[in-house]
């Protein structure tokens, strides 16, 4: 069978494996259909995973000598494909082979060496930084490949700018097979493996980026100046890594880490006895009697992935979070909820220095959940019901409800607009301000005590308040994901007849319903009230991320303070705000504080809450 590439316009890797001897193995990627100056490498396999609910192990060499990785990889299963409806524009998904056992595979895309020696940069002596994207989709849903965070464009603008990246997207295990947990999983763990505990699709993503610490540099890549970052689930896992670094003995596999509208906490995480009541219902479903916990496990794992994903669908699992087993997550008293202990995977690493801080990017929305409101149409009775419920005095709870406003003299509209802010705080922005807050309080102490300056942290902040460009319910809304539109600049050419005025929101091929031609008049996005275009606002965010990535901690860290938040306004001009002395985030402060006066509770009621809409207790 003759290859799928053709050879002058074929872009080639010599990798060396970490087999004993090593030997070189090739890998052959494409050129990019976006820009002849990046070159793609796909479905790259990093882990072998050796069955179902076991932990993935560390490939020391590709399947073949002589890769072809100019397709994706297989997807891992998930119970739907994936579309762009909820940024109201379309772009086309790949129709991606799904494989449970295959799906451990990765995305490089990088500068061509023609592109770099156009800008005057040495290829032979430069090693480029890495961007490591986790992608997002609740632990259930997602890929690599998805295009919304195609990272070409992104590589592309870096090349613009003469500060070029290399970025690298990684699948993991997804849903049941990667984030479902059980204590009967833990019962058949064979004592001589390497790792104990569930949470199988995180640590999926640290034998990635452990891949990535031996391997990158054949991609021109340098290891030294890694970046994590992810949005949603995703920057709920860059979490859980930034935290194992931060409380860790060992050097970190990464340098700078960016969480987007994602941090660990609440509905993110579950109790082992929780998921043995979810796993029970599963036994349930599937008449499952063992008497022991092997030939339970066996009997599910002989179910096909398709069967035992559309079963999920009929004890209403809906939500999938990790799984404090005690083992790889831990509770943790040290203010920051857990503790996470994922090993090394074998790779031999240094002891880090006293010094060495991981920089750290967390982004938040206006609006994350609003689409969530519109979802749960509660009412005062109802909503006020379920939140006193959950807390120990009425009081406490009333506390609360005022400061958003919550009231029964509320008018529809007024309460739409509260429940709108209280569920996006108490779900994605309480928790990130939280973050921060461990992470700036921590490293302040640390700080102290070697006899540095408390104030540099490594921590800055970003907030988007810019809305949705496209026609849909969410037009002119600054909704979770919102920024994904800009940062990855995907929906380019949408962006570009909207700066026109023409409008078109997401409307697939085939619908006969063609967008509008002639260009209307834009009321919600006039250039007279607009700073920017929308192309202007993506180069702009995107130029902050290559930023962020691309320089020296050093600068990084002194360019950062840890009471700034950076926004992305309205008007699509960006500011620089204070926690202290800015009106909005000083209000927002005292509501973020009374969320944090009792976690327990405002857990409890925020579980009640979700659990109510989606048909899932929590």
């Amino acid at each position: 069978m003759p290859p799928r590439w053709k050879p002058e316009a074929a872009a080639i890797v010599q990798l060396p494996t970490t087999s004993v001897p090593s030997y070189m193995q090739t890998i052959v990627g494409k050129q990019s259909p976006i820009s002849e100056d990046i070159e793609e490498f796909r479905g790259i396999p990093y882990a072998h995973v050796p069955g179902r609910w076991e932990h993935s192990q560390l490939r020391d060499r590709l399947p073949r000598d002589v890769f072809d990785a100019t397709q994706n990889g297989p997807r891992c299963p998930t119970q739907k494909k994936g579309d762009s409806r909820a940024f109201q524009s379309y772009l086309p998904f790949p129709d991606d082979r799904e494989d449970e056992f295959e799906c451990l595979n990765l995305l490089v895309v990088r500068p061509s060496k023609e592109a770099l020696a156009k800008h005057n940069i040495d290829t032979e002596a430069t090693q480029l930084p890495v961007l490591v994207w986790i992608h997002g989709g609740g632990f259930a849903d997602g890929a690599a490949t998805d295009p919304v965070w195609d990272p070409t464009r992104l590589v592309l603008r870096a090349l613009a700018e003469k500060t070029p990246l290399i970025a690298v997207s990684i699948n993991y295990r997804l849903n049941i097979f990667g984030f479902g947990g059980s204590s009967d999983m833990l019962a058949v763990q064979d004592r001589h493996g390497s790792l104990k505990g569930v949470n199988f699709g995180l640590y999926d993503q640290k034998v990635a980026l452990i891949w990535i610490k031996c391997n990158i540099a054949a991609f021109r890549g340098d290891s030294t100046k890694v970046t994590i970052m992810g949005h949603s689930a995703g920057g709920i896992c860059c979490h859980l890594h930034l935290l194992e670094a931060e409380l860790g003995t060992k050097k970190p596999l990464f340098r700078k880490a960016g969480l987007m509208s994602g941090s660990c906490g609440d509905l993110d995480l579950t109790s082992l006895d929780k998921a043995d009541e979810r796993w029970a219902d599963l036994y349930r479903l599937w008449s499952v009697q063992a008497d022991n916990p092997a030939d339970r496990l066996n009997m599910l794992r002989r179910i096909p992935a398709k069967d035992l994903l559309s079963s999920i669908s009929e004890i209403h699992w809906r939500l999938f979070a990790l799984v404090i087993d005690q083992l790889t997550v831990r509770e943790s008293n040290l203010g920051c909820g857990v503790s996470v202990h994922l090993g090394q995977g074998g790779l031999d690493v240094q002891i880090k220095s006293a010094d060495e801080s991981i920089q750290v990017m967390l982004s938040t929305t206006d609006d994350e959940f609003r689409g969530f409101v519109q979802m749960a149409n509660w009412n005062y009775a109802t909503f006020r019901s379920l939140f006193t419920s959950s807390y120990p005095s009425e009081a406490a709870a009333e506390d609360i409800l005022q400061a958003y406003g919550i009231r029964p003299a509320s008018s529809d509209e007024e309460l739409f607009e509260a429940f709108s802010e209280f569920i996006s705080d108490v779900t994605i922005i309480h928790k990130v301000h939280r973050a921060g807050e461990f992470f700036k309080a921590y490293r302040g102490e640390q700080a102290l005590l070697q006899g540095k300056d408390p104030k540099r942290v490594g921590v800055q902040s970003y907030h988007f308040e810019f809305g949705n460009p496209f026609p849909g319910p969410m037009k002119g809304i600054a909704h979770h994901g919102v920024e994904l539109i800009y940062a990855f600049d995907n929906f380019h050419d949408a962006l570009e007849k909207t700066d026109r005025g023409i409008l078109g929101g997401y409307i697939e091929p085939h619908q006969k319903l063609a967008e509008t031609t002639v260009p209307q008049p834009l009321s919600n996005t006039d250039n007279g009230k607009y700073r920017h275009s929308n192309i202007d606002l993506a180069y702009e965010l995107q130029d902050k991320l290559i930023q962020f990535v691309v320089e020296d901690c050093q600068e990084t860290d002194q360019r950062t303070s840890p009471d700034e938040i950076t926004t992305f306004s309205h008007d699509r001009s960006v500011r620089v705000d204070n926690w202290s002395s800015n009106e909005k985030w000083v209000l927002k402060r005292k509501k973020l504080e009374l969320l944090n006066k009792d976690l327990a509770s405002l857990t409890t009621a925020t579980r009640r809450l979700v659990g109510s809409v989606i048909g899932m207790a929590l």
